[in-house]
C-alpha cells in the first residue's frame, strides 16, 4: 500500500474504494490466484493419500486404483477434472 502508483492515486484525490479495487486488487491477483492453485492442488493431492491409506471410497481411490489397472481414460478424465 505504499507504492508509488497507490500514493499517486492519492495525490489525485481518487477514493480508497477505487484505490483498492482498481489498482491493488490487480496487483495482488496473480500472486493470491498462485497461492490459490498451489493450496488446491495440494489438498488433491492429500485426498488421494488419506483415500489410499484408510480406504475411503472417492476420486483419490478411483484414480489410485485406475493407475494401478492402466486405465487411461479414466485417468486422463480425473486428471481432467481436478
Amino acid at each position: 500500500m505504499s507504492q508509488d502508483y497507490i500514493r499517486t492515486g492519492h495525490a489525485f484525490g481518487l477514493s480508497h474504494s477505487k484505490i483498492y479495487f482498481f489498482y491493488a486488487l490487480k496487483a495482488t491477483l496473480v500472486p493470491l490466484l498462485t497461492v490459490i492453485g498451489l493450496t488446491y492442488g495440494f489438498m488433491l493431492g492429500n485426498s488421494v493419500i488419506v483415500e489410499s491409506i484408510f480406504d475411503w471410497p472417492g476420486i483419490g481411490r478411483y484414480v489410485v486404483e485406475s493407475v494401478i489397472t492402466n486405465d487411461f481414460p479414466a485417468v486422463m478424465g480425473v486428471t481432467l477434472i481436478l
